[in-house]
């Protein structure tokens, strides 16, 4: 039914055309009319109006700059102000152009805000909830448990019982915990045991103020026991662990840049080599404490003389190792009140804080995972961020947004018709690189080829059957068990779901790996699959009904991005089954980036590997002469890290250039050309909006104007973010600049247009501060880079 309507109404609009007499445009494509108030788009359309709130200036017209537009997503106008700046020229500062007069929250979580509300919605609809299966009812008994805990939350902590109670099952030798602690001794790694030591997020923990909170959270715990502490002792025992944090970070922990090379990280070893060459650690004892709640067969696996375990940091662990053994290394004290205060620390939210006043302390710090993009988070997260979380959750989420099987299979054609598209434009931008060798080029076809689209949300979840054995090892009890109680078992729960994964046998590509109520889109590079969650697949991102413009330039952009992941510094890694090959002996201290090239997995030649560099290398160049802070009063903190930013940069630069790269007519088309071109081309123009001003817009500008409100997506895991930001404090920079992957927003945006050609045509801007000749040219070849 969507594409029958969708091509009657094309027809309809061709028809208008002809009536018309128009004359074809210079790619022959006949020129657009406004939409009629018949066409089954009208109110997509008119909803496009009504998401874009007009500023005209007289300045800005006589100067002869474009119409400007600013943002107003759709259900949240209350929140939303005008973010564009008619003073200024796009040509010259495209970032304040689109978001000088913008400070409020970002547009993701404002979605993921609309996406609890709706799970909110859903759960409070108690037919629904008594004609669903378990998982559905423990969910919506959770929330309301939730919701009376937190309502009653000052009294629930008072004798901070939650606290004691997991120092005690730790001291027992029993890892279940609330949360997961930030003290990993072990990871996953596909269907293997890594052994990875603690990230650098000491040095976070330093900037956030690490000292001040140790000193206040165990002066409030203490409280809670009646226990008077010796000050003294407690600000020597704090900065004992501030300092062996810091020992940690610096000194046996990998820089980030390095830790991007996975190929180094793979190093095999069975329990016996891994207990003769770190011979102080128990590591029998240390498996054992590990999987006392899993089931029996993962000790036995685990123990098996066979079994391989999979050590990140070989030189940093046997450094760690042989200190351990020298009594002058740390005292015992301070690495017992290092571990014990983590448990604590995990546990924080769970303490009679007064109001405000964790926040104050509170920090940032960043999670690292093995593969996947870091993210900065804080700790305490609520139970609305819980409630997005699961696939019961997610559940509950499509029942709400999708309710028909019919509305779900349209949702997916349509989204899988885009994500292809791209894909072709790709391909086709691959063809035209001078640099690649057909060898390479025949590796990169293998990884487009066979690519994994998830879309919306895993098939399983809406089978009630599916779902509940997904869920048989969770046993709440509606109507029975108290928040506290639950939390305790779906802890226990999620460490049991971490264990299956290990003695599950194979890797299944298909899998999310993320819940599909959030708003967020992944690549994953050891699966080579994308990823497209369904809390990001409505508006302000994405409708079936808008113009293809504002669906590519929005959910467009996204894809693209996450797509050109695949061949960044880290995705060139993989192969198209996300196979990690080429693994070669370095000798200790001769790791390199170029060493690395050099010995990659064989879809990508030397030749072809040579030219790669070269590019990821200018982006480095490039985003290492942005300084955002003063250089005197910052030093080397004050401008960006381009190798450490160089994946999400990359991906930046590509991801819009594979959507919409529309150089003069006369040069070869480009992935975002064809991606949205083509689009159009094969089902015919997109009609006008229904508005006298946004008329004027060309497809292209208004493809750049739908690009300013969603762009450039910081990517965490689980958490994203538009360009568009409140002005942030110096010191906030700074953090970024030293431990994000992601550049500040604003060189985001700079790095991006400047080295994007199709924006010197839709604003007329050639030459200019945002479209220097000067430029890198990411995954096209100079002859089609229009300079």
């Amino acid at each position: 039914m969507f594409k029958k309507e969708r091509m009657e109404s094309i027809a309809e609009e061709e028809d208008e055309i002809r009536t018309n007499k128009e004359q074809p445009n210079k790619v022959n494509v006949p020129s657009p009319q406004q939409i009629s108030t018949g066409n089954v788009n009208y109110q997509g359309y008119k909803g496009v109006v009504e998401l874009f709130n007009l500023i005209s200036d007289q300045a800005a017209f006589a100067s002869e700059i474009p119409i400007i537009l600013y943002f107003v997503p759709f259900k949240t106008e209350r929140i939303y102000r005008s973010s564009l700046n008619a003073t200024v020229s796009p040509c010259e500062d495209f970032y304040q152009y689109t978001c000088g007069n913008f400070n409020t929250s970002m547009s993701f979580d404002m979605s993921d805000s609309e996406n609890v509300d709706n799970m909110v919605d859903q759960l409070s609809d108690i037919n629904y909830v008594n004609r669903s299966p378990d998982p559905v009812k423990q969910v919506s008994w959770y929330f309301l448990q939730c919701v009376n805990a937190r309502l009653n939350w000052t009294n629930m902590v008072k004798d901070g019982a939650v606290v004691m109670n997991a120092i005690k099952r730790v001291a027992e030798g029993d890892p279940r915990s609330l949360q997961e602690t930030q003290f990993p001794f072990y990871m996953l790694y596909q269907t293997e045991t890594v052994l990875a030591f603690p990230d650098s997020a000491g040095l976070g923990y330093l900037f956030g103020g690490l000292f001040q909170r140790i000193v206040s959270t165990m002066s409030l715990l203490a409280k809670t026991q009646n226990i008077k502490l010796d000050f003294p002792t407690l600000l020597a025992d704090a900065k004992a662990i501030v300092e062996f944090d810091h020992l940690l970070a610096t000194t046996y922990s990998t820089d980030d840049t390095t830790r991007r090379h996975y190929d180094r990280s793979y190093n095999p070893m069975t329990i016996d080599k891994l207990s003769k060459t770190y011979s102080n650690i128990s590591w029998t004892t240390f498996v054992s404490m590990a999987t006392i709640k899993a089931q029996n067969v993962v000790e036995r696996l685990l123990t098996d003389p066979a079994y391989q375990y999979i050590v990140m940091e070989p030189e940093k662990l046997q450094k760690l190792n042989d200190n351990l053994g020298d009594p002058s290394f740390v005292s015992s004290r301070t690495i017992v009140n290092y571990i014990y205060y983590h448990v604590v620390d995990a546990n924080v939210e769970y303490l009679p804080w007064k109001q405000g006043s964790l926040e104050n302390i509170d920090f940032f710090f960043t999670e690292r995972p093995l593969l996947g993009r870091p993210r900065r988070i804080r700790q305490g997260e609520t139970f609305f961020t819980l409630l997005i979380r699961t696939y019961a959750n997610a559940r509950v989420f499509i029942d709400k947004i999708y309710p028909t099987n019919e509305s779900r299979i349209q949702l997916r054609e349509h989204v899988a018709k885009m994500v292809s598209s791209i894909l072709i434009g790709f391909r086709t931008m691959i063809d035209q690189l001078n640099w690649m060798t057909s060898a390479t080029k025949k590796g990169a076809y293998s990884k487009i080829d066979n690519l994994v689209k998830n879309i919306a949300y895993p098939d399983w979840i809406t089978d009630d059957a599916q779902l509940t054995s997904y869920y048989k090892d969770i046993d709440i009890q509606v109507n029975r068990d108290d928040y506290l109680t639950i939390m305790l078992k779906i802890g226990t729960f999620n460490n049991i779901l971490s264990w299956n994964m290990l003695v599950s046998g194979s890797t299944r590509r298909q899998d999310f790996n993320g819940p599909p109520g959030t708003t967020n889109a992944w690549y994953q590079p050891q699966l080579n699959s994308i990823t497209f969650p369904a809390a990001i697949l409505h508006q302000p991102f994405y409708d079936p009904t808008w113009p293809t413009a504002v669906n590519f330039g929005g959910l467009g952009v996204v894809a693209g991005h996450e797509l050109t992941h695949g061949f960044d510094d880290e995705g060139v890694q993989w192969d198209g089954t996300g196979m990690l090959r080429g693994r070669t002996k370095q000798s200790p201290g001769s790791f390199t980036f170029t060493n690395l090239m050099r010995n990659l997995h064989r879809w990508m030649d030397d030749a072809s590997k040579t030219s790669f560099d070269s590019m990821a290398h200018c982006v480095v160049k490039e985003y290492d002469e942005f300084c955002p802070l003063n250089k005197t009063a910052y030093g080397t903190a004050a401008c960006l890290d381009g190798a450490q930013t160089q994946g999400e940069n990359i991906a930046d630069n590509g991801g819009i250039i594979f959507i919409s790269m529309t150089c003069h007519e006369f040069l070869g088309i480009h992935a975002a050309y064809r991606a949205y071109r083509n689009f159009i081309n094969l089902y015919g123009p997109d009609p006008q909006l229904p508005d006298e001003v946004l008329q004027e817009f060309t497809s292209e500008q208004l493809f750049f104007l739908s690009f300013a409100r969603v762009c450039l997506l910081v990517l965490p895991n689980l958490k994203s973010r538009v360009w568009c930001q409140q002005p942030s404090v110096d010191q906030s920079v700074e953090l970024q600049i030293l431990l994000d992957p992601h550049s500040p927003a604003k060189y985001r945006v700079f790095g991006t247009i400047q080295n994007f050609a199709a924006f010197k045509d839709a604003f007329h801007c050639p030459s200019s501060a945002y479209a220097p000749d000067k430029h890198c040219d990411v995954w096209v070849s100079d002859i089609d880079s229009c300079k």
